[in-house]
């Protein structure tokens, strides 16, 4: 049963007079920290109009330089994107001594802790490793046979070959599980790559779209998870180079992110007709205690995210076509299921989790105890952010793409909802508990002011303007206090760094 709150229905019409007072007057600029001399943002980098800061690029510090990955394209506000033309920057902390070291490649990423003072990239065109000089000198050929989209792990990168001609019309069902040992010394020649299984599964043993590759393979830091022809669950310990078997008869998988305490996967099944998710027994695997537990017949599918809660110490599980979302408690698998149409976002406390539903336009808190939910917002929208105290819900004021609206706090302590940010957009960040870095008025190109909020007050500070939505950065190798972002304005265009101010 779902009670509704006095205040979770005037929340409605608070919003609908919020919308109402939209104005066009552009708020007062931050009151920055100084930073390299001067109390605003300092330029880093300049560059051409229509580049920026690469929307899915981290930048980094390594010894006394900033590195930074540039593209040039357009940022689709609706979650797309094209980007081109990317390179390499690096600059000193106040800009000082702009590098460009490398054209075309895809990522670029620090080793410091495995090697210090070394940089790898990888290239668009090569898809293959290459290190990058600091001194700005050419990019050098690094770790033969490593591929861009390769995992790393604490003992070497693990690549599957036999892949590489994959294509959206046909792709390999069969490669070679390899592990590429990490040279002691980047610049020296790497030791001979190890194969570890001739043949593991890329494609799942029947056919079922919904079954991607993250389903039938998994690296971690000190082992992989891969199926066999035989549909056999091993287990590769990248340390000891040895193998066993986890579980027989496997369709698809996942693992807990903690500790990977937690073997979730699903039972082999016939194919079905009409091509929906196959569903067959899901089955909890503790590899700590070696016990198994089958927890319902379904479609893994359905909950590709279910171990992923374990640290929390429950796991959400669809069941019945996708329709029950039934609650596991970790260890003990105590279950309960949720009311229809709501999905899991949080555990709260022991007792009570954070739950959504899209069909009901609603935001609640479920009494696992009682059974009853008690609703915080009756509002289309998303769960922001949420902790044991409260909740950050961002309520959209259209159907259009990026999410946008303002933004709620919603107390879990009875009181009334507030308003915490008026605008606030999917990209937001929070920068401090009580401060929220957000894009905001995005054109069609993704671009827009860039906005510091109060999360008291709701009052707005303008950083910068026009920043691409997806292209700024908290911290990013300059600490916390720091946000690093692109302005696209002809003379002004370039890479920036500001210090906010202290929050109070």
């Amino acid at each position: 049963m779902q009670r509704l709150p006095p205040a979770a229905a005037c929340l409605a019409g608070l919003l609908a007079g919020l919308l109402a007072c939209g104005g066009d007057a552009q708020p007062e600029s931050v009151a920055f920290a100084e930073l390299c001399g001067q109390a605003g943002p300092v330029r880093l980098l300049e560059l051409a109009p229509g580049r920026q800061l690469h929307s899915f690029s981290v930048p980094f510090r390594v010894d006394d330089r900033h590195y930074f990955q540039t593209s040039r394209g357009v940022i689709d506000p609706g979650g797309g994107a094209l980007a081109t033309e990317f390179e390499a920057w690096s600059c000193g902390p106040c800009g000082e001594s702009p590098r460009l070291h490398a054209s075309d490649l895809t990522w670029i990423s620090t080793q410091k802790e495995r090697w210090p003072g070394v940089v790898v990239g990888c290239g668009a065109t090569s898809d293959a490793l290459v290190l990058l000089d600091p001194a700005g000198g050419p990019a050098t050929p690094f770790m033969p046979g490593v591929r861009c989209d390769d995992d790393w792990s604490e003992h070497g990168v693990v690549a599957v070959d036999g892949d590489e001609d994959d294509s959206a019309d046909q792709q390999a069902a069969f490669g070679a599980l390899v592990l590429y040992p990490y040279p002691e010394d980047p610049r020296a020649a790497a030791p001979p790559p190890i194969v570890l299984h001739p043949q593991i599964r890329l494609l799942p043993a029947v056919s079922d779209p919904a079954i991607s590759r993250g389903f039938l393979l998994r690296t971690r830091p000190d082992e992989v998870l891969a199926l066999d022809a035989d549909d056999n669950l091993l287990r590769f310990d990248l340390e000891s180079g040895t193998t066993t078997v986890e579980a027989a008869d496997v369709l698809s998988f996942r693992v807990s992110l903690d500790d990977g305490r937690y073997l979730l996967w699903q039972h082999t099944a016939a194919a079905t007709l009409d091509l929906k998710p196959i569903e067959s027994a899901v089955i909890l695997k503790d590899r700590a205690t070696g016990t198994s537990v089958a927890l319902g017949e379904t479609a893994l599918t359905y909950s590709p995210d279910a171990a992923y809660h374990v640290a929390d110490g429950v796991l959400p599980l669809w069941l019945d076509g996708d329709r029950i979302l039934r609650m596991f408690r970790i260890p003990e698998l105590a279950a309960q299921d949720l009311p229809r149409g709501n999905t899991f976002e949080a555990v709260l406390d022991e007792r009570r989790w954070l739950i959504s539903s899209l069909r009901h336009s609603t935001v609640s808190v479920f009494d696992s105890v009682t059974g009853e939910a008690t609703i915080l917002l009756v509002h289309r929208g998303e769960v922001f952010d949420a902790n044991p105290t409260r909740a950050l819900f961002l309520a959209r004021d259209s159907y259009q793409e990026p999410p946008k609206g303002p933004l709620y706090h919603l107390s879990f302590d009875g009181s009334d909802g507030r308003v915490a940010a008026p605008r606030a957009t999917q990209f937001a960040r929070l920068a401090s508990a009580t401060s929220l870095v957000t894009p905001v008025e995005l054109s069609r190109d993704g671009r827009g002011p860039l906005l510091l909020v109060d999360l008291d007050t709701g009052e707005e500070r303008l950083i910068d303007d026009p920043v691409p939505a997806a292209s700024f950065r908290l911290g990013a190798g300059f600490g916390p206090g720091h946000v690093v972002y692109s302005v696209d304005d002809g003379p002004r265009s370039g890479i920036y760094v500001a210090r906010l101010p202290d929050p109070d």
